[in-house]
């Protein structure tokens, strides 16, 4: 499972954020995909648990299937079609306490190499606030860690309170009292683009602000 790459330079991140919209003045960061490797985090905590609890079922196959299926589906089908091509019969609540645990502790190099870095020149330039799909738990998880990486607190709007991206919900949460011709959101997905596009703010790509 690779890692995620090395942001660009802040001085070409934020040419490129200004060139892609000039009024910018609010950045809104998902975070898994684009700021936090969650492929790299759900392969090792399912391996973690099978190692826990199921030991007699990992082979070579198991890990094969985690691997290459981790990056089509969500959590649940995973672990259905694990199931279903293994013929296995695992818990599945107990692969998804383990995921959403607060005592395993979340690895530093699951972010972006150089994040700390690059979140911190950005706040010099624009507000910034992080809107995220997913378990509220698990996704809190990941962002008391991010808040300790980079060092301070990021307003932080969890779409599951609100609907889910590619609803736009959480986005009008977090640009309340902004315009949003001076909002951006950065994101990985095409549920990130659409919810962009329905709450009419600029849409930029990740992988345009990333080493390739």
């Amino acid at each position: 499972m690779e890692k995620l790459s090395a942001f660009k330079g802040i001085g070409e991140i934020n040419n490129i954020i200004l060139n892609t919209n000039s009024h910018t003045k609010k950045l809104v960061l998902d975070l898994d995909g684009t700021l936090f490797n969650h492929k790299l985090f759900v392969y090792e905590r399912l391996l973690f648990a099978l190692n826990q609890k199921y030991y007699e079922l990992i082979t070579p196959n198991i890990t094969d299937i985690l691997f290459n299926e981790i990056s089509e589906r969500g959590t649940n089908s995973i672990l259905d079609f694990m199931c279903k091509k293994q013929n296995l019969d695992i818990d599945k609540s107990y692969f998804l306490e383990i995921l959403r645990s607060d005592k395993i502790e979340i690895k530093e190099n699951y972010f972006r190499p150089n994040l700390r870095e690059v979140i911190v020149q950005l706040r010099d330039t624009f507000a910034l606030s992080i809107c995220t799909n997913g378990n509220k738990q698990q996704q809190l998880n990941k962002v008391n860690k991010l808040y300790s990486v980079v060092g301070f607190k990021i307003e932080t709007f969890y779409c599951i309170e609100y609907e889910s991206k590619p609803s736009p919900s959480c986005i009008f949460a977090a640009i309340t009292g902004d315009l949003s011709s001076q909002c951006t959101l950065i994101g990985d997905t095409i549920e990130d683009l659409i919810a962009a596009n329905t709450a009419k703010i600029t849409f930029l790509d990740v992988v345009n602000l990333v080493e390739k």
